[in-house]
């Protein structure tokens, strides 16, 4: 993957170098080279061959096609500025013209090449077809048949806003795309493949005239025309030229686009096309079933509050939020992962840590969990894991074997579970967790480098957790412990804080990794990519409408300020479309003019927010038993032991490591499907010898 990113992002670099410094002159020598031509063609001892009215429309074609699409290209890729954009008639006609022009170029050379295999022709009437009258009708009747057939692009072409306040000009008819995919790739091959044909077929002639009376041909005109003439030899040499370079420059789309086409798209099995499929449709399905609560965390608190830069990072990320000394209003929520609105706060789960910034450049929305990594890196089992950690259908009740079920035909899902069964499961209080982006991002500087990034927000009130015995005695008299704690305190002036770290990782880093960078099952190493302070989050102010401030948030992990982008990450892109997805369900097509998701008018909240009245809770969730994974893509082998081995081993003194078996002993009792406890203990036994070992002996294997 990241020798992928690095490939593109080197031809992306160079793209843009060689538009800012040689774009101007190229177009000046490419306009230089079409009018000397055209002045060549023009004169009186070539413009009586019919193969000079063929380049003399070549070379207008390219002179147009230079001086429009290419200076337009020059200053889009070189200097950001989209001439495009400008009106919806300026697209089109450009984007019509564009392609217009380059089938014309290329089939004024393809007719030139025929007429000269025409011309060379020992057969008489053959060489007749070789006159001005075929010239002109076939240049007339090309240029309109080009036309028309790129016409549709007169009516479909639209400004399109690919990502906010980024514009480009594009097709929004996937027909259309899907025709103009197919129509690169044939005359990529088709346009090189006739140019050769015809050119051997010339070569051809040529030789077999050699060999016998050289007669002179007579076209339909009346002038003598003699492939041995010196102007007739010139002629079809510089056509040979204008092939060959022709073939040269365009060789690449020649095997690019059949390498994109066939071995890339279509050469992918029959059951990777149904799993990608399968995956969109189960996504589509988890963002739609419950309404309006949350598919996942819908059991939350929030509060505002303001994060001040403290520590300059203009060397790696141009966001101004990021300006040393910048205050930025922001709105947190917390939430309980898993089983709906309804757990116990002091339930063993992740907990999240959403945040919604509302900086000068637009929101960003920085969506953490308190642990630093995630069950899977697989974005096709994000559904099943959700199902997993709901409740029976049958009983409406938790159902440890159906968790455990999914976990022990994972194996990507140790190292989550090794941390939430630890003592960080169950915090005390929201006011004393951590935050963790847990994917990593990528950071631009205002020179377009980049870097790869993690983000950390460490607690400054220190971690403080419970233990088992209190959690559970919490869960049945004080069920929201943890949510009054945090609103109890901001009330009380006793402002919980938080310092945001980041972990920072070059490109080359990046390819020397010995896991994928971009793996939400792994960590970065503190020793080799040391946390690097940014600013301090303080939250200051509780809501004062729970329903139009807190569940009417909507927070996507796409909203991002100029100079943080997301990376290569499969489950923040699921994470992407899902959350979309979701809030438009959730809350609606206009989500954004709720004030609370509107970065303007986020102060002037209202005292309540619309509600969807139906539900589906009476439909019954299907009894998931997942089988083990089939990944969807041909993946190298990944070790997912090595970094929870490390944390069992030389993290949790003796006593945690106790209590982490016990918890999860303790919930693995209560499971009634024995194959699923046995498949979960060889699972957790290659975590460790001594700690497979102590697990079997409190589960009695």
């Amino acid at each position: 993957m990241s020798s992928e990113i690095d490939y593109i992002q080197s031809l992306i670099s160079a793209q843009t170098y060689l538009y800012q410094f040689g774009g101007a002159f190229l177009i000046c020598i490419g306009c230089i080279g079409c009018i000397f031509n055209l002045i060549i063609f023009s004169k009186k001892n070539l413009r009586k061959n019919p193969c000079s009215v063929y380049f003399i429309a070549y070379n207008i074609a390219n002179l147009f096609q230079i001086c429009v699409t290419l200076s337009q290209t020059m200053l889009t890729y070189g200097y950001s500025i989209s001439t495009a954009t400008w009106s919806n008639s300026f697209c089109r006609f450009t984007y019509f013209s564009g392609y217009v022009v380059d089938i014309l170029s290329s089939f004024y050379l393809i007719m030139a090449s025929v007429d000269r295999m025409l011309f060379t022709s020992r057969n008489a009437r053959t060489r007749r077809h070789s006159n001005h009258h075929v010239a002109y009708i076939c240049i007339i009747v090309g240029t309109i048949c080009c036309m028309l057939f790129h016409s549709p692009a007169l009516i479909l072409v639209n400004i399109i806003e690919i990502i906010p306040n980024y514009y480009v000009c594009y097709s929004n008819s996937n027909g259309y795309l899907a025709f103009t995919s197919y129509y690169e790739l044939v005359k990529a091959i088709l346009i090189p493949t006739l140019m050769i044909i015809c050119e051997i077929c010339t070569i051809k002639n040529i030789q077999s005239s050699h060999h016998a009376r050289v007669i002179p041909m007579s076209n339909t005109v009346g002038s003598t025309l003699n492939p041995g003439r010196s102007k007739d030899r010139q002629l079809i040499r510089m056509l040979l030229i204008n092939i060959t370079v022709y073939i040269i420059f365009n060789l690449m789309p020649a095997v690019v686009y059949p390498y994109l086409q066939i071995v890339q798209y279509q050469s992918r099995s029959l059951a990777q096309s149904q799993m990608n499929s399968f995956l969109t449709t189960e996504s589509e399905r988890m963002s739609r079933e419950n309404i309006p609560e949350r598919i996942v965390h819908a059991k939350g608190i929030g509060a505002f509050g303001v994060f001040e830069a403290t520590n300059d990072i203009s060397d790696i990320c141009k966001a101004k939020v990021f300006k040393v000394g910048t205050k930025t209003r922001v709105l947190t929520r917390f939430s309980i992962g898993a089983d709906g609105s309804g757990p116990a706060d002091t339930i063993r789960e992740a907990r999240g840590f959403a945040i919604k910034m509302y900086t000068d450049e637009g929101i960003w929305d920085l969506v953490t969990i308190s642990s630093p990594v995630f069950y899977i890196r697989n974005p096709i089992l994000f559904p099943a894991l959700a199902a997993a950690q709901k409740r029976n259908a049958q009983t409406n009740m938790k159902d440890p074997n159906i968790f455990w079920n999914f976990i022990s035909n994972n194996p990507e899902t140790v190292h989550q579970v090794v941390m939430i069964n630890s003592d960080r499961g169950v915090p005390e209080s929201f006011r004393f967790i951590n935050g963790y982006g847990s994917h990593t991002f990528k950071m631009i500087n205002s020179k377009n480098e980049y870097v790869w990034v993690k983000f950390h927000l460490r607690c400054d009130q220190n971690l403080k957790n419970l233990d088992a015995k209190t959690a559970k005695m919490l869960i049945g008299e004080q069920p929201g412990f943890t949510a009054a704690d945090l609103s109890n305190a901001i009330a009380m002036k006793n402002f919980p804080s938080w310092t945001l770290f980041i972990q920072v990782m070059t490109e080359e880093q990046s390819r020397l990794c010995p896991f994928n960078a971009f793996d939400m099952t792994k960590i970065f190493s503190h020793k080799l990519y040391p946390l690097r302070k940014v600013g301090k989050l303080t939250l200051n102010e509780n809501p004062t409408n729970h329903s139009s401030q807190i569940e009417a948030a909507a927070f996507t992990p796409s909203h991002l300020p100029p100079g943080i982008e997301v990376s290569p990450d499969q489950i923040l892109q699921m994470r992407i479309s899902a959350y979309a997805d979701a809030q438009l369900r959730r809350v609606g097509a206009n989500s954004q003019l709720i004030p609370v998701n509107n970065p303007h008018t986020n102060k002037n909240l209202k005292t309540d927010s619309h509600r969807d009245s139906d539900s589906e809770s009476a439909v019954p969730n299907k009894n998931v038993r997942v089988q083990p994974a089939t990944m969807h893509e041909n993946l190298p082998f990944e070790d997912d032991f090595f970094q929870p081995r490390n944390f069992y081993r030389n993290v949790l003194d003796n006593q945690g490591r106790a209590r982490l078996i016990n918890n999860i002993a303790r919930s693995l009792a209560q499971c009634t499907d024995q194959n699923v406890v046995h498949r979960t203990w060889n699972l957790l036994a290659h975590l460790d010898d001594d700690f497979g070992r102590k697990l079997a002996e409190k589960i009695k294997l």
